[in-house]
């Protein structure tokens, strides 16, 4: 339910977002935070601005020392399916590959004859339910609040500017290897310098890719 709620708000989000024909990303960019920040005042009139936290799958497994809840696994399972589904959805069938056209030409993909609006409808949706999904599925493990979204759209972001934006599977990777990178950093340092450290690798990771590009230009 909470995946099909959240996937209906991401609907409304794209028709605000994008509904007036000839709106520029920019703008739909800007619409979509004030809506953002919109909801977190309508979280709290209705939930009010504590945390809340769900039970999971109880009990924990030692691997190599250390303690591991068994609902990490879940999260491992739920993160590998939903990739692999996204990856056949984008490169197998033809709405998929219809997105992929608008994301990287919609002029052209107009052109051709895809409804660029309503793949950008879609787009909002799967947004919405795969954010959904997530926090189903790590309700369990942290407390979410009504701003627990900016951590996780950080992390998230980072993971894909770690895959090159245009991977499902290398976005996993960069996700683990953020992850490690992160926990590294709350067990030796401070736990207070975990985002500050995913900010640090994604800033000097987009600089060395801005600088391997110039390069190939160049050549």
């Amino acid at each position: 339910a909470a995946v099909a709620i959240c996937a209906v708000v991401g609907v409304v989000f794209g028709v605000v977002a994008i509904g007036r024909p000839g709106t520029t990303p920019l703008i739909s960019l800007v619409a979509t935070l004030g809506l953002s920040v919109l909801s977190y005042a309508v979280i709290i009139m209705i939930w009010g601005d504590g945390s809340f936290s769900s039970s999971g799958i109880p009990g924990s497994v030692r691997i190599w020392g250390a303690t591991v809840q068994n609902h990490y696994f879940v999260v491992i399972a739920v993160a590998l399916l939903t990739f692999a589904a996204l990856g056949y959805f984008f490169s197998r069938t033809d709405l998929g590959r219809a997105m992929t056209a608008c994301a990287s030409n919609s002029d052209a993909a107009r052109m051709v004859g895809i409804n660029v609006r309503r793949m950008g409808l879609l787009a909002f949706a799967i947004a919405g339910a795969l954010g959904g999904l997530a926090g189903v599925v790590l309700t369990p493990l942290r407390e979410v609040s009504y701003s627990s979204d900016i951590a996780f759209a950080l992390y998230g972001f980072a993971a894909a500017v770690f895959g090159g934006l245009n991977s499902p599977w290398k976005t996993v990777l960069g996700g683990v290897v953020l992850g490690v990178v992160s926990l590294m950093v709350a067990g030796y340092i401070d736990a207070a310098y975990q985002m500050a450290a995913a900010l640090a690798a994604m800033l000097i990771l987009m600089v060395v890719r801005s600088g391997a590009v110039r390069t190939e230009e160049a050549k």
